[in-house]
This record gives structure tokens, C-alpha cells and sequence, in this order.
């Protein structure tokens, strides 16, 4: 598994190129770049989570909005975004590549929260757990500690973390 935290507060557009390009091969800005959109334009982020680099087509995809707050860019297997989708009610967009995904995870600091605590429980796949363990880990680094505050870290025989209401 690859994970980047993509936007949290502001798009790290190096990363973001950098590992679109390695995946598909080409820039995801392309179509924001041909209509003249600025990069420091706050719009010029949800005008290339089109894939296909049709920057009408993202504006227009309303539950595309919610990838402003806090958006991460990983490469994992296609049986996690099952999962994930099933799990949490983050917004969720990939591209399938050699049975694995280029996949964007976006939500709101709430959705992260409860993402994180339904996905790092006894109950969740373990390799969802991890998946959420690091991406809390990427969260608190970002300065959201006190988010997960009122559980307690039951840490797991597998290298996973466990998450419990104190």
C-alpha cells in the first residue's frame, strides 16, 4: 500500500502529480491546465478529480465537493475500497491499474473521525485497520490529535491498532 496525504488545508500538487503520473502515466492537471486555470486557484483541485481531465464533468459532480477538506491519494487493492465504501461514508474515487487502484479518500474532519473509529475496531478487516491506523497517524502528525482523544489504543497482535471508547 502507498498513502499520501494529499489536502489537508492545502494540496501538496507535487505529490499529487508525481504519483498520477508514475500510476496513470500522465498529469491529472492537464485539463485545468488547457483551460487556464491556475494552481493557487482554490477551485483548480476539485476541477481535476475527473480522471479523465474534464474539468466540466468534476464541477458539475456535486458530491465531488467534499474532497476540499481533507483528502488522501493512495495505491491499494481493489477488495479495500470495497470495504472502505462499505465501512465509512467518505467520498471515494478510482482508477483500477494491474488489480490494484490509484484511489482518492476525501471527507470532512467528522467523516475522518468516524471512519477512523468504525474502520479501527475489533470488528474491521485487518487490512482495513491498518489502512485507518495510519491514516489517523497522518492526521495527528497534520495536528488533529485531540480528534480520537476519548479512546483508548488497544495495539493488536497483527501490528494493528484497535480503538476503544474509554
Amino acid at each position: 500500500m502507498e498513502l499520501y496525504a494529499l489536502q489537508i488545508g492545502k494540496v501538496d500538487w507535487d505529490t499529487y502529480v508525481k504519483v498520477c503520473k508514475d500510476f496513470l502515466h500522465e498529469s491529472p492537471t492537464r485539463g485545468i491546465d488547457a483551460a487556464g486555470v491556475k494552481l493557487d486557484n482554490p477551485i483548480a483541485f476539485l476541477k481535476t478529480l475527473d480522471f479523465n481531465n474534464q474539468p466540466q464533468v468534476a464541477m458539475a459532480s456535486e458530491h465531488l465537493y467534499s474532497h476540499l477538506f481533507f483528502s488522501f491519494i493512495m495505491v491499494i487493492d481493489l477488495v479495500i475500497i470495497s470495504k472502505m465504501s462499505e465501512r465509512t461514508d467518505l467520498s471515494v474515487a478510482f482508477v483500477e491499474n494491474r488489480g490494484k487502484a490509484l484511489t482518492l479518500v476525501s471527507g470532512t474532519l467528522r467523516q475522518w473521525k468516524y471512519a477512523v473509529i468504525y474502520s479501527c475496531s475489533e470488528t474491521a478487516d485487518i487490512e482495513l485497520r491498518g489502512v485507518f491506523n495510519e491514516i489517523m497517524v497522518r492526521l495527528e502528525t497534520a495536528g488533529f490529535k485531540e480528534v480520537w482523544s476519548e479512546y483508548a489504543r488497544i495495539p493488536k497482535s497483527d501490528g494493528t491498532t484497535v480503538l476503544k471508547r474509554r
